[in-house]
C-alpha cells in the first residue's frame, strides 16, 4: 500500500521530532508498504511576544545568534539524517494551495504524531493541511497518535476543526485528554496509543549508529544525560551541575535548539542516541527524550515545562504506563531518593501497548470493519 504521513517535517530541528518522523515510516516500510513522509514546510508562526521584541531591539546581536544557528544545526546533520534515513516526497510543500493542486499520491494519509494537531500556533492554512484537508475524496484518511499539545481547546477551535476531523475513517491521540477533545469534536471512538517511536526495539536506533564512532564525547566516567528544550525552567542549569558533581557525576548536556550555549554539545541524531543509552540518568524537559530513555530503559526525571499545558504530555504518559510521577523541581534530592524505576512493570506494559497497536494499524490497513471513527 502506498502511504504518505503528515508530520512535522523539517521546520522543528530538535531530536525528538526528526526520530519520530523517521518512526513511523520506518516500521510502516518494514510491514512491506510503501510508506513516505510529506515534505511539508509551512511558515512558523511566532507567537513569543519578548521573543519578537527582543528581536527588534537587537538586530546585530540576533543576526550574530542566526549565524551560529545555521553553523550548529550543520554539525548536528538533520538535515543529512532526513535525507539518508526518512523516505520522502521528491516534491516539497511550501503552502496549503500547493497540497491542495498538487495532492501527494497514495492510497492511504496518515497525520501524526508531534504537536500535528496544536491549533494555537496554527494559521488556518496551516490547520487544514494537518487535518489532511486536501487530496483526492477516494484517498482513505487516519491520525495516528495525533497530538493537540495541550489539554484542551477551547469552543473557538473545536468548532474549526471539528467539521475537519469528520473525514477520518480512524483517529487515535498520543494523550489521553486528546481523547476527550475529540469527543467535543464530536468524534466518540478515538483511541489513545502510544507515541509511534515506541512501535521500534532498541536495536533498531542502536543500529543507526552501530558503524559510526559516536564516543567523542562521552565522558570516562558515569554521567547525567541532560536534554532540554526551554531556555528557562523551574531548575537551573547550574543547580544541575552542582548537584551531578556532588554525586559523582558528570553532565553530558544537549538542547533541542541551534541557539549559542558554551556549556551545549552539538550532537548528531546518533551521537543523541548513544549518549542517552549510556548515561547514568537522564534529566529533561522533553518527551521524547522521556520516551527514549524508556526504550533504552534509563532513569529519568522531568523538569516540568514553564508553559503548564505543555505537562500534560508528561502526565498521560506516566498514567499509560503507571509511573509516580517524577517531576523536579527546586529540591534535587529527590533524584537520589527515588531514583530506580519499576522497569518490569513499564516493559509489560510496553509490551502489550506495542502488540496492541501494531494489531490496530494492521487492522487499518487492511481495512477492518470495526475500525470505523464514526
Amino acid at each position: 500500500m502506498k502511504i504518505a504521513i503528515m508530520t512535522t517535517w523539517g521546520y522543528k530541528n530538535n531530536y525528538g521530532s526528526v526520530l519520530q518522523s523517521y518512526a513511523l515510516q520506518k516500521y510502516l516500510r518494514d510491514e512491506g508498504h510503501d510508506a513516505y513522509l510529506i515534505r511539508y514546510h509551512p511558515a512558523i508562526k511566532e507567537t513569543n511576544i519578548f521573543r519578537r521584541l527582543m528581536k527588534m531591539a537587537n538586530p546585530v546581536k540576533e543576526i550574530l545568534l542566526k549565524l551560529h544557528s545555521v553553523r550548529a544545526d550543520r554539525w548536528r546533520g538533520f538535515d543529512e539524517f532526513r535525507e539518508t534515513y526518512i523516505n520522502h516526497s521528491v516534491r516539497a510543500y511550501y503552502s496549503y494551495d500547493e497540497l491542495k493542486d498538487d495532492p501527494p499520491e497514495a492510497d492511504l494519509y496518515i497525520v501524526g504524531s508531534d504537536q500535528v494537531w496544536n491549533v494555537f500556533f496554527f494559521t488556518e492554512d496551516k490547520t487544514r493541511a494537518f487535518f489532511l484537508d486536501f487530496g483526492d475524496e477516494k484517498t482513505r484518511k487516519i491520525a495516528w497518535a495525533a497530538s493537540f499539545g495541550r489539554g484542551h481547546l477551547n469552543d473557538a477551535m473545536i468548532q474549526n476543526v471539528s467539521s475537519l476531523m469528520k473525514c477520518f475513517e480512524y483517529i487515535s491521540v498520543r494523550e489521553k485528554s486528546g481523547v476527550d477533545i475529540c469527543k467535543k469534536c464530536g468524534i466518540e471512538n478515538a483511541d489513545w496509543v502510544i507515541d509511534p517511536t515506541l512501535l521500534l526495539d532498541a536495536d533498531v536506533y542502536r543500529s543507526l549508529y552501530k558503524n559510526i564512532d559516536v564516543s567523542a564525547n562521552r565522558p570516562k566516567g558515569a554521567y547525567c544525560f541532560l536534554y532540554l528544550l526551554d531556555d528557562s525552567n523551574h531548575v537551573s542549569e547550574e543547580e544541575i551541575y552542582k548537584w551531578a558533581a556532588k554525586n559523582g557525576l558528570s553532565v553530558v548536556y544537549m538542547t533541542g535548539n541551534s541557539r549559542y550555549n558554551r556549556k551545549n554539545i552539538y550532537a548528531t541524531i546518533f551521537e543523541w542516541l548513544y549518549l542517552l543509552e549510556n548515561s547514568e540518568l537522564v534529566i529533561t524537559d522533553s518527551y521524547h527524550s522521556m520516551i527514549f530513555s524508556v526504550i533504552f530503559q534509563k532513569d529519568f526525571f522531568i523538569i516540568p515545562r514553564t508553559i503548564e499545558v505543555q505537562n500534560d504530555r508528561f502526565m498521560s504518559f506516566f498514567e499509560m504506563f503507571d509511573i509516580e510521577q517524577r517531576f523536579i523541581n527546586g529540591d534535587l534530592t529527590f533524584l537520589l531518593q527515588n531514583k530506580r524505576m519499576n522497569w518490569d512493570g513499564i516493559n509489560d506494559i510496553l509490551d502489550k501497548q506495542k502488540r496492541s497497536c501494531k494489531m490496530k494499524i494492521y487492522n487499518i490497513l487492511n481495512e477492518h470493519k470495526d475500525i470505523k471513527t464514526t
